[in-house]
């Protein structure tokens, strides 16, 4: 199966490396292609290695924004994934958003924030998260959390 996992950066967080340990231990031998929003990153690197290949589109250019998600759109139409997994609100998103106009059905959120405290946010993240959440019931098939205490804090 080929699997399309869609991440805002590839930086040395948590969300990074889970992604590069389900890649790493596949045990079924599914096609993994990663895409990230921003930069190789660390774990871009390491999944180099394992010969998985990654595509860097820097969405924080303001120059080439909307040609880098054009980029995007025809890349998903390209390699034709059977499932596209976003990681993170940004890649949630901006990745939900491109492949449910690409018309997947098989599109799953990653949300990795156990918490959720609104005063802790950054502007534009306060408001991914409140247009995610009007989303929620139209792009992704499902949304795996990363713990109960997530899936509630999110689900409130």
């Amino acid at each position: 199966m080929r699997v399309l996992h869609i991440i805002s950066g590839l930086s040395g967080g948590g969300a990074e490396k889970n992604l590069y340990n389900i890649c790493l231990h596949d045990k079924k031998n599914n096609e993994h292609i990663v895409l990230s929003l921003t930069d190789t990153g660390k774990y871009g690197v390491l999944l180099k290695k394992l010969n998985i290949e990654v595509y860097c589109f820097d969405l924080r250019s303001k120059v080439y924004f909307f040609k880098n998600i054009y980029s995007i759109h025809k890349l998903i139409s390209l390699k034709n994934p059977e499932i596209i997994q976003t990681w993170l609100n940004h890649a949630n998103l901006i990745g939900g958003l491109i492949a449910k106009f690409n018309n997947f059905k098989k599109i799953f959120w990653n949300i990795r924030q156990s918490e959720f405290i609104p005063k802790d946010q950054k502007s534009l993240g306060y408001f991914i998260n409140h247009i995610n959440s009007k989303l929620s019931n139209w792009i992704p098939k499902k949304i795996i959390c990363n713990s109960y205490h997530s899936k509630k804090i999110h689900a409130k």
